[in-house]
């Protein structure tokens, strides 16, 4: 989690308290430097470093609920897909816990909270194009699964 306006738009999108500027901030037994990220209910503020690890101490549960951290976690996913596509010039809209692109091919681009992504519309290996620039927004690419669609092949008719 590197980028800060992401990193905003996420924490707007959770309910978060606050944000805080880089400083060092600390747990229960530790410390942590970095831009904070305030839950309700946590007891200690969550910190994401100058390498964008996240880092926080909420004793297994005890000092905060892990389920705000991942839902964070789902929607700098989805900010960061919305950034790429942004850049990209594709018009992208929210649909429910989803972002959908429509992208300028003619096919969809379909991204999860947790960074899946679902390419319909394409012909051969155009999905791999396509989805290159949200691959790289999200950093990486956890697995692959090619639809029958893939092995087609694009028939170009001559008049």
């Amino acid at each position: 989690m590197t980028d800060a306006a992401c990193i905003a738009a996420a924490a707007l999108a959770v309910g978060a308290l606050r944000i805080e500027g880089v400083r060092e901030f600390s747990f229960y037994s530790d410390s942590a430097t970095g831009q904070a990220i305030h839950f309700p209910g946590w007891k200690y503020p969550v910190v994401i470093d100058a390498a964008g690890i996240v880092r926080y101490d909420n004793y297994n549960g005890a000092w905060g609920n892990q389920e705000k951290l991942t839902a964070f976690v789902a929607a700098y996913a989805l900010a960061r897909v919305e950034q790429a596509a942004d850049l990209e010039g594709w018009y992208h809209e929210r649909s429910g816990d989803n972002v959908v692109i429509y992208h300028p091919d003619g096919g969809t681009l379909t991204v999860g909270p947790g960074g899946s992504i679902d390419a319909a519309g394409f012909v051969g290996s155009a999905c791999e194009t396509a989805t290159a620039p949200l691959v790289a927004a999200l950093g990486q690419q956890t697995s692959q699964s090619l639809k029958p669609e893939y092995q087609a092949r694009q028939v170009r008719a001559q008049e």
